[in-house]
């Protein structure tokens, strides 16, 4: 795994130099929500990259997949932001995207409030009355993740729940798989058992085999990675505000850094 160790070190390198560049610009909280989510998603990537090279030096590698599992998540929720046909469809997405983990909180803490009245609940107020105040916080600062239904405030979510439904057809039949297989190391699983435990028989070897799904879960997270801080450029290239010059070398660099690995094979293949 050493030449995965040396590929993620060089590309964490490049995302801060070029997440540098990509940052120079002031944006509008209210209308520039799509660059600013690809911003937030370079960035988290970046923190990914990072992590995933450490836990290679540590042989970590059921964690790695995990990892890799929320730079999927990432590049696919940006892919289907950018599929909105206009502006406000884009920004409306973000929003939906955005209220959809709050939504979810909110969701439970109904069911809190809801057991803290029957004769013998589990929850008091107090006890989730913080949630709550970060809830009401969140809907009074951020309106825009929210819309009124029967004189309720409540949190927006997109309709295509599930990062499933929000790719497309040729995004789900390439990629999907591979989700699922990283999927399987989010909750205990025989090979899990084995890897974590030790548990090696004369006819099995956990960890070979195990590591070609690895490298090929390394080498399309590197294309992903690629393609969120592909995106992001030419999201910001409408704005002109940043030297294009210096982020096509620094995108070029990557490109590189890449085409030298076992990954090169993805790199000519759109998406």
């Amino acid at each position: 795994m050493n030449e995965y160790i040396n590929i993620y070190t060089n590309v964490y390198a490049k995302l801060i130099e070029i997440g540098k560049e990509l940052s120079l610009h002031s944006f509008s909280e209210k209308n520039d929500k799509v660059e600013l989510y690809g911003l937030v998603s370079l960035n988290l990537c970046k923190q990914q990259t990072k992590s995933i090279y450490i836990l290679l030096e540590q042989k970590c590698y059921s964690s790695i997949l995990i990892l890799i599992r929320n730079v999927f998540e990432s590049f696919f929720n940006y892919q289907w932001i950018l599929r909105g046909e206009t502006k406000e469809e884009k920004i409306e997405r973000v929003n939906q995207l955005e209220g959809k983990a709050f939504s979810d909180i909110e969701k439970e803490l109904n069911a809190m409030k809801e057991n803290a009245l029957a004769s013998d609940p589990i929850w008091k107020p107090e006890m989730y009355e913080d949630k709550e105040k970060f809830l009401d916080f969140l809907k009074t600062y951020y309106p825009e993740l929210t819309f009124e239904e029967k004189d309720k405030i409540k949190f927006k979510k997109p309709k295509e729940y599930s990062l499933e439904s929000r790719m497309s057809y040729l995004e789900r039949v390439k990629f999907y798989s591979l989700y699922r297989f990283t999927s399987a190391f989010v909750h205990p699983t025989p090979i899990l058992r084995d890897i974590l435990l030790n548990r090696e028989g004369s006819n099995k070897n956990p960890l070979q085999l195990l590591e070609p799904h690895l490298k090929e879960a390394l080498d399309y997270c590197l294309y992903l990675i690629y393609g969120i801080v592909f995106n992001l450029s030419k999201v910001l290239e409408e704005k002109k505000e940043y030297n294009k010059e210096k982020v096509d070398k620094i995108l070029a660099e990557i490109f590189l850094i890449i085409s030298n690995s076992s990954a090169s094979n993805l790199l000519g293949d759109a998406i």
